[in-house]
């Protein structure tokens, strides 16, 4: 067990310590310092956010590549288990991760993101035939 007992998205409080670091034994060395429990809060959920943008185990390099790329045009999105989702639910795209897998409410949202995917699917390609085959 991980430790993370979840579904995606992943929440803050998903996460549960299993044990605390014991007491600093080096003194004057590294002196205790006071924890700022909002700080630890914002780097908890900054780390979750990093992980959410990853995307869940199992999504294709593709889909993961593509998740970035809408991203930096359309940052309110997410992962809802492998399917890319506009957070004002306007737009998903399912695997494959092709335009034709891109559905939605909202036509304008839809057409967009489906030019974006197929660009994305054209330099995908160029960049997997331009790069050494890896071993």
């Amino acid at each position: 067990s991980s430790g993370i007992n979840a579904e995606w998205p992943l929440r803050p409080g998903d996460f549960e310590v299993k044990k605390y670091a014991p007491n600093n034994t080096r003194g004057v060395f590294m002196p205790e310092r006071i924890v700022d429990e909002s700080a630890v809060k914002r780097a908890i959920e900054e780390k979750v956010d990093a992980i959410n943008r990853v995307g869940p185990r199992g999504v294709s390099a593709a889909g993961r590549e593509l998740f970035k790329v809408i991203n930096k045009t359309y940052t309110n999105l997410e992962w809802r288990g492998d399917v890319i989702r506009g957070l004002d639910g306007d737009f998903v795209v399912h695997p494959p991760y092709k335009a034709d897998n891109v559905n939605g409410s909202t036509e304008n949202a839809v057409l967009r993101i489906k030019k974006v995917v197929e660009k994305f699917h054209i330099d995908f390609k160029k960049q997997g035939a331009a790069s050494p085959p890896s071993s």
